[in-house]
């Protein structure tokens, strides 16, 4: 019996010793994984804090570093292209210098900043391109707009600047250790930016906007004829009625005759919807106005009657009439006018044009 006992006792004892060597193996790698977590989350906070040192110093850096056990570093912004395929488009497809943009690319001072710098100059080539395929808007080839956007582009150059640790300490609040400082480097880069005037395209103006454009015009010089039809009417009756007439005004009164009664031929020939006559006597005063204040009609093809070439010059008889029509304000700048010279030799000028002679 105590044989037995003795045995069982020492079974007990042999059971107790591995349990208790299989538990201090579990408590050994258990402390070894704290330790290695430990350590994992020291090095994320000095990465981390390395990070928020260089995003405060101006984001300058080349290189960007990743966080402990992440996977982002095995792809990185694959919706993207790489500054060297742009710059290969940019030149290939759009013909734009290549000299230009790899000194815009260079100028960023930095991997990232020099593509970011080039990847705006792409995104705004594609954008125009795309729409003016469509044909649906006017404006020049992509190789000359996008040309001129990078010759006038505002650009300044990076600048690499000595870390003030000191001064990242305050800004930081807390002490910078070495081995943060040996991971930031002794000095960071402020980004060099190019920016860029987008250009613009105007759509282009449906049949329908072109049509309401040439109707609009048409209603506009029968307006005209009859406002300067009635405003010639009450200067004549103001002049006949004067009991002595002022210098100039028998010349005035003469004209405005003449010019009434080429009025009344244009308008009757309206009444029987022959608009031309009209249009010769005010047709570019009013596409001219139009133009202006409607941007996408510049160059549409409009009723070629309202243009600058189809307004018959008014005839201001003489240089002393001229004067005088300019003087008392029926005769405007960049108005077509014809006279005769003492000579006999007729003149047709645009008036305040200086290349006139």
């Amino acid at each position: 019996m105590g044989m037995w006992a003795g045995i069982r006792q020492g079974m007990t004892e042999n059971v107790a010793e591995k349990l208790s060597k299989e538990k201090m193996e579990l408590t050994r790698r258990q402390e070894a994984r704290l330790e290695e977590q430990f350590s994992l989350t020291k090095q994320q906070a000095l990465i981390d804090q390395s990070i928020s040192i260089k995003g405060m110093l101006g984001g300058g850096s080349s290189l960007s570093i990743p966080t402990v056990g992440s996977s982002s570093t095995k792809s990185s912004a694959k919706s993207n292209f790489s500054a060297d395929h742009m710059i290969k488009v940019l030149t290939q497809e759009f013909e734009l210098d290549e000299n230009t943009l790899t000194e815009i690319y260079s100028q960023g001072g930095t991997k990232v900043a020099g593509t970011a710098n080039i990847k705006r100059a792409y995104d705004i080539a594609i954008k125009y391109n795309d729409k003016w395929k469509t044909g649906k808007y006017t404006g020049e080839v992509p190789s000359v707009v996008l040309g001129n956007m990078l010759s006038n582009a505002i650009r300044t150059n990076s600048v690499e600047k000595e870390i003030d640790w000191d001064t990242v300490n305050k800004t930081m609040g807390v002490q910078i250790n070495d081995e943060v400082m040996s991971m930031v480097g002794d000095s960071y880069v402020v980004p060099g930016v190019t920016s860029f005037i987008e250009p613009s395209l105007i759509e282009k103006p449906t049949l329908a906007e072109l049509d309401a454009a040439d109707k609009r015009g048409i209603m506009t010089v029968a307006e005209s004829g009859l406002t300067e039809s009635r405003d010639i009417n009450n200067r004549i009756s103001e002049i006949t009625k004067q009991d002595t007439p002022q210098p100039g005004d028998v010349e005035e009164a003469k004209w405005l005759t003449s010019r009434l009664v080429k009025i009344q031929t244009a308008q009757a020939a309206f009444k029987n919807n022959v608009f031309s006559p009209l249009i010769e006597l005010y047709g570019t005063t009013f596409m001219s106005s139009i133009t202006d204040y409607y941007g996408e009609l510049e160059g549409a093809p409009l009723n070629p009657a309202f243009m600058t070439a189809s307004q018959i010059p008014i005839d201001v008889t003489d240089e002393y009439t001229y004067g005088l029509l300019v003087t008392r304000g029926y005769i405007k700048p960049l108005q077509r006018v014809t006279y005769l010279l003492p000579s006999g030799e007729r003149v047709t000028e645009t008036v305040g044009n200086v290349s006139n002679g």
